[in-house]
């Protein structure tokens, strides 16, 4: 084989390679445009979920209220049984999120990166040639 028939290949070869990165590039850069745009959609149909679920639930609490003044019981004690049930809820959500909030600082990558760097720092000190001492 000729030298400038194997710098030809090569310089093909180079050309090649760098028309299918690009085109992958392009593609990732295409998929992570649409993935933003899906993102955005499911965060503002959240919002309006959330917000239909909690009319729906401002309705069953009234509901409740409006039955239980129906069966003769106070409007303000039914209201404030309203109250309490949604304090309860609410504290109990609240308890539920303090539960997870210590996933959110990646405790176990922490810990691993942690043990990473000791054992780094202790095979540095291993194959670190003694200090001199006093001559």
């Amino acid at each position: 084989m000729k030298p400038d028939s194997l710098k030809g290949t090569f310089s093909q070869l180079l050309a090649d390679v760098r028309t299918a990165a690009r085109a992958q590039l392009r593609l990732l850069d295409l998929e992570a445009q649409r993935a933003g745009q899906a993102l955005a959609l499911m965060l503002a149909y959240g919002m309006v979920a959330g917000l239909l679920l909690c009319t729906a639930w401002l309705g069953l609490c009234a509901a409740a209220v409006l039955w239980l003044v129906e069966r003769g019981s106070s409007a303000s004690l039914a209201l404030l049984l309203a109250v309490l049930l949604n304090l309860l809820v609410g504290a109990g959500l609240l308890l539920a999120m303090r539960s997870q909030a210590r996933t959110l600082a990646f405790p176990a990558t922490r810990q691993n990166l942690g043990s990473g760097v000791l054992l780094f720092l202790a095979w540095r000190k291993l194959r670190s040639p003694p200090p001199a001492g006093p001559s």
